[in-house]
């Protein structure tokens, strides 16, 4: 599972709050980690349908996309963006999570924590 959140905070339409919403703040804090990360787009506000993507893949999981191709979803997305990082050490990171039995257990975290992001969120508000 992706962004999509149980509990609060949401805004009066429903969306995750903008300064305490977990994938968000999730994202910020790897952007601080590994500058030079490719821009990120809010599934609300990118055009799905020309990279052909649905928002239920959005909400499911995170999109890795690349001249307009879905490249990777989820932790094999995360691990992409990490591994176009200007940094050396998120070109080291984001390759040894794409490594077989490594991505394996990313994939596993990345879906524990996509199913308690409801609860993790208390942790960054």
């Amino acid at each position: 599972e992706g962004c999509r959140r149980r509990g609060p905070p949401r805004d009066a339409e429903g969306h995750d709050h903008p300064k305490r919403g977990f994938c968000r703040a999730t994202l910020e804090s790897i952007r601080r980690e590994f500058p030079g990360l490719p821009p990120q787009v809010p599934w609300r506000e990118a055009a799905l349908g020309s990279v052909g993507l649905t928002s239920e893949e959005c909400r499911a999981a995170v999109q890795y996309v690349e001249g307009g191709t879905v490249v990777a979803s989820g932790a094999d997305a995360l691990a992409r963006a990490v591994r176009s990082s200007r940094t050396a050490r998120g070109r080291l990171v984001g390759g040894l999570v794409l490594v077989p039995g490594v991505r394996s257990v990313a994939r596993w975290v990345y879906a524990v924590v996509a199913r308690n992001r409801h609860r993790l969120s208390v942790l960054i508000s």
